[in-house]
């Protein structure tokens, strides 16, 4: 039963990514912390292609928590993962110029 679970639970990830560093702000929203980093991978990102985007809470005070994003689509994750491959860096400054 353990083993159904974690298959299921794996297989609900296989949509989401995970992006690190990206400093926390004040009234942040994170679907247009998820646009502005689609924008800088070259990435148009319409709001129906995310299915949720938070934070992760973090116990460690300095440590930026990491926003979670599941798409709707497979294939919109896989085009993330490939851009990011080919970009090979990013840094929150590529994203927001305030950062």
């Amino acid at each position: 039963m353990k083993e159904r679970m974690r298959s299921l639970e794996q297989y609900s990830r296989r949509t989401n990514i995970e992006i690190s560093g990206i400093p926390e702000t004040r009234e942040e929203t994170p679907v247009e912390i998820v646009r502005d980093v689609g924008k800088a991978l070259g990435i148009a990102i319409e709001e129906n292609q995310i299915a949720a985007a938070h934070r992760i809470p973090t116990f460690k005070r300095d440590r930026i928590p990491s926003l979670i994003v599941q798409f709707q689509q497979k294939t919109v994750r896989d085009i993330w993962i490939n851009k990011y491959k080919e970009k090979k860096t990013l840094f929150a400054k590529d994203i927001n110029a305030a950062f």
